[in-house]
Formats: C-alpha cells, sequence, structure tokens
C-alpha cells in the first residue's frame, strides 16, 4: 500500500488492512497552583470521561467494526493536556511545557510505523479531540505525523480530522478554544482556593500529621506526640535524635513512611500547627531558574495572619 493510500483510506472510514492503536488518557488536572500540594484533584471539565477500560474498548470497536486490527494501548495515566510544567531544553536552559512522554512516544511509534513490541503501526485512534490535547503545540506535531508521515489519527467521535486541509484548520480552532476553556477554567479554581484561603478553610487530599481525616479536628496521640517534641525543640533537642525516637517508636507519617529530617521539619515549619491558615508558595530563582516551594502564612487585607477553620495543636508563642 502507498503511504499516502493509508490517510486516504480513513478518509473515507475504511480501515481494513491497517493496524491502529489506541491513545487512552486518563485527565485530571490539580486544582491549585502547587503540583506539591496536597489538593484534591478533580476532572477538569466536569464531566465524566471513560476510563482506561471504557476508552480502550471504544477505540478497539471502531477499529474492528472498519475492518481494521486494534494491536496496542497507549495509556497516559493521571496526565494533563493543558498544564504546562517547567522542563530542561536540550541546550540546557528551562521553559514551560505541557509534558505527556506516553503522547510523544506514541508520535514517535507512528513515525517508526512500529509499536514498541515491533508490530506494524498504521495509525492511532483516540477517544475525541480533549483525549488528543488542550495545548497548541501538540496538534502540529500530531499534524507532522499526519502529513508527512502519512499515518492517520482518527476520533471516534467525529470531533477531530487530521486528514484534510479543511479538517486541520478546525482542528487548531478547536483546540485554541479548549485551551482558553480550560485557562478559565484554572482561573476560577485559583480565585475560589483564594476565597477558601482568606476563610480559614482548609483544604487538600491527605491528611496533615495531627490531624484527623477531616483536616479540622486533632489526633489526639498525633498532638501529644507533637507538643512533646515542640518543648524537646524549644530545649534544644537536635533534630536527628527526634527522627530517630519517631521512628523507634513506630510512628510513621499520614503516608505511611518513615520519617526524615525534612518530614519532620514540614510539620513544625507549617503555621497550621499554631492555628495560622498557610498555603504553599512555589518561586524560581531568576540566577538558576530552579524550582523552590516554601509554607508561608495566608494575611487578610489588613495584613493579620488569617485564623484557620480547624482545632490548633501548638500555641503561637511556641
Amino acid at each position: 500500500m502507498e503511504q499516502s493510500d493509508r490517510v486516504k483510506q480513513a478518509h473515507w472510514g475504511d480501515l481494513k488492512g491497517l493496524n491502529l492503536a489506541g491513545l487512552v488518557r486518563l485527565s485530571f488536572e490539580l486544582n491549585h497552583d502547587d503540583p506539591h500540594a496536597n489538593v484534591r484533584r478533580l476532572p477538569l471539565s466536569g464531566k465524566h470521561i471513560g476510563g482506561r477500560d471504557e476508552q480502550e474498548k471504544d477505540c478497539r470497536t471502531y477499529v474492528e467494526s472498519r475492518g481494521g486490527i486494534y494491536i496496542h494501548t497507549c495509556v497516559e495515566p493521571d496526565t494533563s493536556a493543558w498544564k504546562r510544567r517547567r522542563a530542561q531544553m536540550p541546550d540546557g536552559s528551562y521553559a514551560y511545557r505541557v509534558v505527556r512522554p506516553i503522547f510523544e512516544g506514541a508520535l514517535g511509534d507512528l513515525k517508526r510505523g512500529a509499536t514498541p513490541s515491533g508490530d506494524r503501526l498504521d495509525g492511532l485512534v483516540v477517544y475525541d479531540i480533549d483525549r488528543l490535547t488542550r495545548d497548541n503545540r501538540h496538534p502540529e506535531d500530531a499534524i507532522e505525523v499526519v502529513e508527512h508521515f502519512h499515518r492517520p489519527i482518527l476520533d471516534i467521535t467525529g470531533t477531530l480530522d487530521l486528514l484534510t486541509d479543511n479538517g486541520r484548520a478546525v482542528a487548531r480552532i478547536v483546540v485554541a478554544t479548549n485551551n482558553k476553556q480550560s485557562a478559565d477554567t484554572a482561573r476560577r479554581v485559583r480565585r475560589k482556593h483564594r476565597a477558601l484561603e482568606q476563610a480559614g478553610i482548609p483544604t487538600g487530599g491527605r491528611r496533615p500529621f495531627g490531624w484527623l481525616a477531616d483536616k479540622r479536628t486533632v489526633n489526639e496521640p498525633e498532638a501529644a506526640l507533637i507538643r512533646e517534641t515542640a518543648q524537646r525543640i524549644l530545649k534544644g533537642a537536635p533534630l536527628s535524635s527526634i527522627v530517630d525516637d519517631w521512628n523507634d517508636r513506630g510512628v510513621t507519617t499520614p503516608l505511611g513512611n518513615k520519617w526524615t529530617n525534612q518530614t519532620v521539619k514540614t510539620v513544625f515549619r507549617n503555621p497550621r500547627v499554631c492555628g495560622y491558615r498557610s498555603r504553599n508558595v512555589r518561586e524560581i530563582n531568576p540566577q538558576t531558574g530552579k524550582e523552590s516551594f516554601r509554607v508561608e502564612i495566608v494575611v487578610n487585607e489588613a495584613g493579620e495572619p488569617v485564623i484557620g477553620q480547624f482545632d490548633p495543636i501548638l500555641a503561637v508563642d511556641e
């Protein structure tokens, strides 16, 4: 088969003799600025998108109903097609990009015309255009594969057409629109979090050490340990001895891990321990370009600390 024939054949809905893979993306977006914050994750669109099995089944059914052979599934777990992250470029500099190694790997497989296991690969199927991308750079990468490597990329809902000039023009517009919707959603989520901060309301998925799962009620055994240890710190006890003591007692972090110097520091440097509402702040060093995170006290319009809607463990002077 001529290379260009694959795209023409797929354009007419005929997949006979073509080996196709499916791209399944399980999409969740952080609803906070800080990617390391303990925050609850929500589906970006607010609507249910089928899980892996459902998307894979739909892609397989689409291919096989048109005479094609479904040979492979590329799975992107918990991956954003919009959220940009700091990434190092080939020249050593840093830039913000949507990081999707599985997606990029799938396009690479298409260019080579082979799956990771070595089977012939003629094209790619996705659930809909949102499963493919919400970033303006990625459609161009996908279009390159279709135009220059002659491998069709299809979606099963009919919202994506990369096989014709008109379809590619529309796809660029749709992706740009979806990108704006993502930005609008992120802005609303940030505004909501700022309001929750000012009200002193705790958020986040992982419970902080010293509190129960509601993040408001004190966990008495853990709180007693924090109070006892605070007195030891005030008397000059070295951090390493505290870490060893907590581990020897069989006390674990909220994730069930052993304590380290850094995780113990995190407990006592968090303003929440004395009742203040805190937040995570991301900073970029302008000289080195390195990213760091710190915790700071949330203040109101008068510059006063916001009191959290949870029980404190230590007094402010402690």
